[in-house]
């Protein structure tokens, strides 16, 4: 398998650093569960990789705020992870196609990095999305 894309340095348009860590759509959605602060939520996961995930749903956490998230697979694995919300379409305004929060992971299990390194195995170069 070829290495993973590393890219840095800033994003001149958005002031932000660019992705360091390739990242997949996932064919079937990831469920999940979540607590960030005082909310608890529910959502799916289509976006992932070993350094963050997006968690489609209506309830958006704050900004910076710690979150734990269990992830349940179609065939019923649970892959623990805990990280920072980093981003919300709550804070880009204007119509979205999907509500959701970005989290950047800080902690997981090993369950989920298997998870993440066989579905990039799986995921050819040139199905990377942006």
């Amino acid at each position: 398998m070829p290495p993973a894309d590393r890219t840095s340095g800033p994003d001149a348009r958005r002031g932000k650093p660019l992705r360091t860590q390739r990242r997949i759509r996932l064919k079937q959605p990831l469920e999940a569960t979540f607590v960030a602060g005082s909310a608890r939520g529910k959502g799916r996961v289509y976006d992932v990789s070993l350094g963050g995930l997006f968690v489609q749903g209506p309830l958006l956490p704050a900004e910076g705020s710690s979150v734990a998230a269990a992830l349940e697979t179609p065939s019923g694995w649970r892959l623990a992870i805990e990280g920072v919300v980093r981003w919300s379409t709550a804070a880009r305004g204007g119509p979205h196609e999907a509500c959701g929060f970005g989290i950047r992971v800080t902690r997981c299990s090993n369950e989920f990095l298997g998870f993440v390194d066989g579905a990039l195995a799986a995921s050819p170069l040139e199905a990377e999305p942006r």
